[in-house]
């Protein structure tokens, strides 16, 4: 069994993504359907875990992590955007 890691406050505070992310899925659920927004949500919370992880390591290895969270990020947001033109257009 490993110990476990130290909890490091810098990996934990709030960013701009955590900001953001919540805000987009309420958005992404009300045009996409629960379920979409859903398979896109989980990811985010993953990526924050995999970057606290990461840097608590070693900040170097942070960016996987940064990768998860700011991809479900940037799903978010382009797929709100799409379906709000499409919507806005039809």
């Amino acid at each position: 069994m490993t110990a476990p890691l130290p909890i490091c406050a810098d990996a934990i505070s709030p960013t701009a993504s955590s900001r953001n992310s919540p805000p987009l899925l309420w958005l992404f659920a009300s045009l996409a359907g629960d379920a979409w927004a859903a398979a896109i949500g989980i990811v985010w919370p993953i990526g924050r875990v995999i970057y606290a992880r990461g840097y608590c390591a070693a900040a170097e290895k942070r960016g996987p992590g940064f990768g998860i969270t700011f991809l479900s990020t940037v799903g978010l947001l382009l797929g709100s955007l799409f379906l709000l033109v499409r919507g806005m257009l039809a």
